[in-house]
């Protein structure tokens, strides 16, 4: 992978629950930063995605990391992504391909 590549500093968000079982809330703590690559899905793409998932709006590349899993999301500069998906590009462990849905049914 070409760092050139990752000019985004992202952030990836996990979700806890707060309080007891009576007041339970879910906020979003930091996970980890990251360098990104954020791209909408062009025409092509959108064909194939839609065939994952109907409602995948854009990819995010970073590099690898243990961890991240699709009941994460991801902030860039007040943005909001829901990752939806994820995979290894040849099984090389040296990066992942994140599916994002832009927005998130939990604004916390």
């Amino acid at each position: 992978m070409r760092a050139g590549r990752l000019r985004h500093k992202v952030t990836i968000q996990r979700p806890v629950q707060t309080g007891g079982t009576w007041a339970a809330a879910k906020i979003w703590e930091t996970f980890k930063t990251a360098w990104a690559s954020i791209e909408p899905l062009r025409a092509r793409e959108t064909e194939q995605a839609e065939r994952f998932s109907s409602e995948v709006t854009g990819t995010i590349l970073i590099r690898r990391l243990r961890g991240v899993d699709a009941s994460m999301r991801v902030s860039w500069e007040g943005r909001i992504f829901r990752i939806v998906g994820m995979i290894d590009p040849d099984y090389r462990h040296r990066e992942l391909q994140l599916y994002v849905v832009e927005g998130s049914d939990d604004q916390s």
